[in-house]
């Protein structure tokens, strides 16, 4: 048989209250950081990193690096994880120029 009270189920109430707020910050961290970004269509990936291209030909990885850093510092996880996409599809396409160069 069980040998349990109600001080036990109470005190296990106030621990799972207590840390429900930690729990909570956690979640929503993880949601705003990597899950809701996932969610972002390709395609507006592609046009922000056509639309960057066309405003910095130069170095336009570089560009969207800032605008990441400046996500990161207004402590936007959500608009920090689309320009690391943007970076990547940068990136890739860079590649895929240098290596056209190369063949």
């Amino acid at each position: 048989m069980l040998n349990w009270s109600w001080g036990d189920i109470g005190k296990w109430a106030l621990i799972a209250v207590a840390l429900s707020p930690i729990w909570f910050a956690i979640g929503f961290s993880i949601y705003e950081g990597n899950v809701r970004p996932a969610f972002i269509p390709n395609s507006e990936i592609e046009r922000l990193a056509d639309e960057i291209t066309c405003k910095k030909p130069d170095d336009s990885e570089e560009a969207a690096y800032w605008e990441e850093y400046a996500a990161w510092h207004r402590s936007d996880s959500f608009e920090q994880s689309r320009w690391w996409r943007v970076r990547r599809v940068l990136r890739a396409r860079s590649k895929r120029v240098l290596k056209e160069l190369i063949d």
